[in-house]
C-alpha cells in the first residue's frame, strides 16, 4: 500500500496520533519527574530516589535532544519540499 492509500485510509493518521500521544505521556512524566527532582533537592532520606531521578531525566534530555533535531530536520525538507511545490 502506497502512501495516499495510507492516507486516505486515515491509518498514517492514526499512526502519527499515536506517536503524538506516546511523546505526550513521555513529556508528562518528564515534568513530573522534574517537580519531584526539585522537591527532593538536599534530601538526604532520599539521596537514592534522587540519583535515580537525575539519570531518568538525563537520559529523557537526550531522548528530548534527539526529537529536537529530528523536528528541525523534517521543519527544513517541509519548507524546501513547499517550495520547490510553489
Amino acid at each position: 500500500m502506497g502512501f495516499l492509500d495510507s492516507l486516505k485510509r486515515g491509518s498514517f493518521i492514526a499512526s502519527f496520533g499515536a506517536v503524538k500521544e506516546t511523546f505526550d505521556v513521555f513529556l508528562s512524566d518528564y515534568l513530573r519527574s522534574k517537580a519531584e527532582l526539585k522537591m527532593l533537592e538536599g534530601k538526604l532520606e532520599f539521596k537514592a530516589r534522587f540519583i535515580s531521578l537525575q539519570t531518568n531525566i538525563e537520559a529523557m534530555d537526550a531522548i528530548l535532544d534527539e526529537v529536537k533535531n529530528w523536528c528541525a530536520r523534517t521543519i527544513k525538507k517541509i519548507d524546501s519540499i513547499r517550495e520547490v511545490k510553489e
